[in-house]
């Protein structure tokens, strides 16, 4: 990248809102010339830290300043890196070779109520309103646009969106824990995803056919978001983003 394309970057973040800082020097516990981007706390305050690696492309396509959000374009060749990950089998950390995807991606990156965080986009997008309803999942959209739902939306803590159940389904989920048809845990964490914890007061587990269903009642914590108060179970459905090995800890 040319100190031009550098210095263009850094001001787009800045005109979001947002704190970046771009390395010279790959992240800790990776290897290889390719992109990575992490969030890092320095006297209490976040910033986004980049390791542009041999990026053919960086750009910000759109910022929002009023929510602090950008849509950020990545393009790379495929290229090989070695990266230090936690195995659990092993219990220890172990060093693996992966490759990037060599193809163009795109992330929303910015603040989500009080921290910073980055998701890849599932489809190409230019736009952080775009952006927005590409991490929705089909099954969410269904359910805000069903005529008895009209003008209701889907409650959300980070990754994790919240569908209630109608009376009769909850009923059934609560006959279901009573014949033991589906687990019950109380302050559970959220399964699925890394990173901090999503804990549910009450988390139901019930398995199907395409996999099992969660869900959650009652207070939801994590440490970066406000605590939801869920009145009655509600569905626990994931957002549509992309995990990557070579994104670093972020905060959700």
């Amino acid at each position: 990248m040319t100190n031009l394309n550098l210095a263009r970057l850094l001001e787009r973040f800045n005109d979001a809102g947002l704190a970046l800082s771009v390395n010279r020097k790959q992240r800790r516990g990776v290897r290889g010339d390719v992109f990575s981007m992490s969030v890092e706390r320095v006297d209490r305050r976040e910033r986004f830290v980049m390791f542009p690696g041999a990026s053919e492309r960086l750009e910000v396509l759109d910022i929002s300043p009023v929510v602090k959000q950008a849509v950020l374009l990545v393009k790379e060749s495929e290229r090989s890196f070695t990266q230090r990950v936690w195995d659990p089998a092993l219990k220890d950390h172990v060093e693996r070779v992966q490759r990037t995807p060599g193809e163009t991606r795109r992330y929303l990156v910015g603040m989500d109520e009080r921290s910073y965080f980055m998701a890849e986009l599932p489809r190409p997008v230019t736009t952080v309103k775009e952006a927005h309803r590409a991490l929705r999942p089909g099954e969410v959209v269904d359910w805000e646009t069903r005529r008895e739902n009209r003008g209701k939306k889907a409650v959300r803590q980070g990754e994790w969106l919240f569908l209630p159940l109608p009376t009769l389904e909850g009923k059934e989920l609560d006959n279901r824990i009573a014949r033991r048809e589906a687990i019950l845990r109380e302050k559970a964490r959220i399964p699925g995803r890394p990173g901090k914890p999503h804990v549910a007061f009450r988390l139901a587990v019930v398995q199907g056919e395409k996999g099992p269903f969660v869900y959650a009642q009652g207070s939801v914590n994590h440490a970066d978001h406000e605590t939801l108060h869920l009145n009655g179970w509600h569905r626990v459905v994931a957002n549509m983003e992309v995990r990557r090995a070579q994104i670093g800890t972020w905060i959700d």
